[in-house]
């Protein structure tokens, strides 16, 4: 149940970052198996900027590049040969009247840098993609090491630390993963990034948003279907937050809660608190497996974040907060 519900989260960041959600630490794109780490990084610079990261020490070995001939110097160079990008995510995520999709988590990923995935339309500012329910659409696959990430919040001192797993080393989240609230509205939340073989070490402060929650359109578990040759107007309480993403989701009900096989909408927007889907994009929209009950999960996420960069290495901070409503689509 808990994987099916990752994978959801998963969805509303993927627009805007390469996040790893909870327990199932993974981002946006699709790595390449045979591109080379880069090479070890020592940084004492200091990195300008507040918004978010994790706070903490590692104890992740650097490894010394390969020897491939008798004459070449297997120390690590001091210098960043290749850009890296990496994401640093805590999200909470609620959804009116199925409390089963209730989740929340934090996720780390570092990688090189992976093309943009091409939609199969974009209409204004939303974007159209096919869904994987047996997959994850965001895998970058295995991570590179930056040490040990931490963060410092009022409900506890979470981590993430590198582990090895059956598709590479992933950052594992210690929190548990019972665990759904992590943070109030407006909360700092103090994250650093230690520091590893591959990533230099980062420090931030985000300030954490409140739940954008909704208030139309009046969708229910037992509301009326609305047509997709329709626009859809969305309204929330603005939170003041860097963006919003406004999605709609297909999804399955029986016999769990979780992505059905068809195509999401996701809309990248202001969080000005009202976003209409346009008709032409609510008519791509698809669910290939609902058979019982409804098919769609419309969520509205806003999202504080920060952007640093060190080097040749950009990390992206994010806190963020979601509501849902399931309704029906035909």
């Amino acid at each position: 149940m808990r994987a099916r519900r990752t994978l959801i989260c998963l969805w509303l960041f993927g627009a805007l970052l390469s996040p790893s959600c909870a327990d199932d630490p993974v981002a946006t794109g699709k790595s390449d198996a045979t591109t080379t780490s880069p090479s070890d990084v020592h940084s004492d610079q200091s990195v300008d900027g507040v918004e978010a990261t994790f706070d903490g020490l590692s104890d992740a070995d650097t490894t010394t590049a390969p020897d491939t001939s008798s004459a070449q110097d297997t120390t690590a160079p001091d210098t960043q040969e290749q850009a890296i990008e990496g994401a640093v995510t805590l999200y909470e995520t609620r959804a009116l009247e199925v409390a089963e999709l209730d989740t929340g988590g934090l996720g780390a990923t570092f990688h090189a840098p992976i093309p943009p995935a091409t939609p199969i339309a974009t209409v204004g500012t939303c974007t159209i993609t096919a869904t994987d329910p047996g997959g994850n659409p965001f895998d970058t696959g295995p991570t590179l090491d930056a040490g040990r990430v931490r963060m410092s919040l009022s409900t506890g001192v979470y981590t993430l630390d590198v582990a090895p797993t059956a598709d590479g080393p992933r950052y594992q989240s210690s929190a548990p993963t019972t665990q759904d609230e992590f943070f109030g509205p407006g909360e700092a939340v103090s994250i650093t990034v230690s520091g590893g073989s591959d990533v230099p070490s980062f420090a931030a402060q985000v300030m954490a948003p409140s739940e954008p929650v909704l208030s139309a359109p009046a969708w229910s578990t037992n509301s009326a279907a609305h047509s997709k040759s329709s626009p859809l107007a969305v309204s929330w309480a603005s939170t003041g937050a860097s963006e919003a993403v406004v999605s709609i989701i297909p999804l399955v009900t029986f016999p769990d809660p979780g992505i059905s096989a068809g195509n999401a909408i996701t809309c990248v927007v202001p969080d000005t608190g009202n976003f209409t889907i346009s008709a032409e994009a609510m008519g791509y929209f698809r669910a290939d497996d609902a058979m019982f009950g409804p098919n769609a999960a419309l969520t509205v996420l806003v999202l504080s974040k920060q952007t640093q960069t060190s080097g040749l290495t950009t990390v992206t901070f994010s806190v963020t907060a979601s509501q849902t409503l399931i309704g029906t689509i035909n």
